[in-house]
C-alpha cells in the first residue's frame, strides 16, 4: 500500500492491492450496505443508516462519520461525476471542492489493484493525519473484501 500526496499538482495518491475479484470490489463501493461496512478512517465508522448512494452520474454520495471518541459527526456529500463498470467510479466532494477517481484493475488470481486520485485537494487539510487516515480506510476496505 502507497498513500502520498503530489504537491506540485495538488493530489493525493493511493495504492492498494486487495485479495478480491474486481467485480466484487466495484459492487462493494456502489452498494449502502457495504460502504457502511468499510468506509472512512478508523476511529470514525459509517452506520448503516448513515449512507446515501445513487450509483449514477449525477446522483448523490453521502457518509456520515461518526467519532469514536466524542460522538461528533462528519458528512461527506459527493456527486458521482463518472462510473464505468467494474473499472471506475468518479465523485466530486462538495465542502472541499476535491475530485476522486477510484481506479480498478483485476490481476491473475482473482486479486484487484485500486489506485485513488485526489483532485483538488485543499492545502490545509495535507499533512500526516489525514494520510494516515487515507492508509486506514484501505486497511479497512481490505479486510471487509477478503470476508465476500
Amino acid at each position: 500500500m502507497t498513500v502520498r500526496i503530489d504537491t506540485t499538482r495538488g493530489e493525493l495518491i493511493a495504492e492498494r492491492e486487495l485479495n478480491a475479484p474486481r467485480a466484487v470490489v466495484f459492487k462493494a463501493f456502489l452498494d449502502p450496505q457495504q460502504v457502511a461496512c468499510f468506509w472512512g478512517p478508523v476511529g470514525m465508522p459509517v452506520p448503516a443508516t448513515g449512507v446515501k448512494l445513487e450509483a449514477w452520474a449525477g446522483g448523490a454520495f453521502e457518509t456520515l462519520m461518526v467519532s469514536d471518541d466524542d460522538g461528533s459527526e462528519h458528512l461527506m456529500r459527493c456527486t458521482f461525476v463518472e462510473i464505468v463498470e467494474p473499472e471506475l467510479i468518479v465523485f466530486k466532494e462538495h465542502a472541499m471542492g476535491l475530485t476522486s477517481r477510484m481506479m480498478l484493475d483485476e490481476f491473475a488470481g482473482g486479486r484487484t489493484r485500486l489506485r485513488v486520485v485526489q483532485s483538488d485537494v485543499p492545502a490545509e487539510i495535507v499533512g500526516p493525519d489525514v494520510l494516515a487516515g487515507f492508509g486506514s480506510f484501505l486497511d479497512e476496505l481490505a479486510a471487509y473484501v477478503e470476508t465476500l
